[in-house]
């Protein structure tokens, strides 16, 4: 369920996004690279994806903020959000799923296969 799937991915650290983006590959998703929020939404915009991993702060907005504009244009509600961050904090979202630094290439894994069964 998981091959030919397309993810947006828009990690501001370069070692991190090189590290999704292997084993998002290796999990035969296809991969949309994203180096601002703004880029992140117009893919979204653009393509019908099934999984956003985005960092809590990017270069020009906010993880919130982002999906919060991101809902004007997209059903947020059906995409898998996976947020990056530093340290635990509340997420806003039920459809949103925290994962703290430093992140587990398995954790990741597990996440992203719980994510498609569910």
């Amino acid at each position: 369920m998981i091959r030919n799937k397309e993810v947006v991915l828009a990690v501001r650290h370069d070692d991190e996004r090189q590290a999704f983006t292997n084993l998002l590959e290796e999990m035969q998703m296809v991969v949309h690279q994203a180096a601002t929020g703004q880029d992140a939404i117009y893919l979204l915009e653009d393509h019908t994806i099934g999984f956003l991993v985005m960092d809590v702060q990017l270069s020009d907005m906010h993880a919130w903020k982002m999906l919060a504009t991101l809902r004007e244009s997209v059903d947020i509600s059906q995409l898998h959000t996976i947020v990056v961050m530093d340290e635990q904090n509340v997420v806003p979202l039920a459809n949103v799923t925290v994962v703290v630094r430093p992140v587990s290439m398995a954790k990741l894994r597990q996440i992203i296969g719980k994510l498609v069964d569910s």
